[in-house]
């Protein structure tokens, strides 16, 4: 999961990964300056302890009243010819006159989900920010290489720290609902384009009971550690609901099969 923090006062950017963070930022100049790279940390609205100047003799400095801004020894982002940078630089450019000094400054950002592809270069991306539309690729690989005609869906274990960076805070507690939604929405396609493969959910879809669920995987498992009595509570609930309930013996767990209602 990548979170993009961008602080507008101090122009800082902050890329936040589950375990790494990579902070640059606007210098005075209008280049980018690389701040940090490395175990995660909190975000912030500026990193001060973070900016490093080592102003060295006998080296060009931006201005003659900035004489800690060298830019030959800055850790830049993007480094460009000449201003005083002699190092080797990201790029080169040869303008109509032949020179070869070039200063790319900072203008504006822009946001967008996924990543955009690099033709002829390998890259791994998702152009079409939905994760649903990048399960069902590898899902469906996986389905037509194996020629799968059954598909256990498994999915009895609890999300920890459940929360999106796509929502604001007063919209965090919609991330479960928005969650299951985006599971219909991928058993909705997988159903459509595989209609011939039995779908069968497990603990209706995460630990407890879903008719949602059910709508797309017509046989549901329970779970392995059913204690006779609450079984035979559920399956008697569940007979209300006209569903017909098949027995594994094999595994000692139940399969409730849905019934098709005109």
């Amino acid at each position: 999961m990548l979170a993009i923090i961008v602080e507008e006062k101090s122009k800082t950017f902050h890329l936040q990964m589950d375990n790494s963070s990579y902070i640059f930022q606007v210098m005075e100049n209008g280049e980018l300056e690389q701040l940090y790279y490395g175990k995660k940390v909190h975000a912030r609205s500026q990193y001060p302890n973070l900016i490093i100047r080592e102003q060295k003799t006998a080296t060009v400095a931006w201005r003659q009243d900035r004489p800690d801004i060298q830019p030959d020894v800055l850790k830049q982002e993007y480094s460009s010819f000449g201003k005083g940078d002699f190092r080797y630089p990201a790029y080169q450019l040869i303008m109509k006159d032949g020179s070869r000094i070039s200063e790319f400054v900072y203008n504006s950002y822009e946001k967008f989900n996924g990543k955009k592809r690099l033709p002829d270069l390998p890259s791994t991306f998702d152009d079409v920010s939905d994760d649903s539309e990048t399960l069902f690729t590898a899902i469906s690989k996986i389905i037509e290489e194996t020629k799968l005609d059954y598909v256990k869906w498994d999915m009895n274990r609890h999300i920890t720290e459940m929360f999106s960076i796509e929502l604001s805070a007063e919209t965090q507690l919609e991330m479960p609902h928005r969650y299951i939604l985006g599971v219909y929405r991928l058993y909705e396609r997988l159903t459509k384009a595989y209609p011939k493969i039995l779908f069968e959910s497990c603990s209706s879809g995460g630990g407890r009971f879903d008719l949602g669920m059910m709508y797309y995987a017509p046989q549901a498992w329970t779970s392995y550690g059913d204690e006779l009595m609450n079984a035979g509570l559920f399956i008697h609930q569940l007979t209300k609901l006209r569903k017909d309930i098949k027995v594994s013996n094999d595994f000692q767990a139940i399969l409730f099969v849905l019934e098709a209602v005109n």
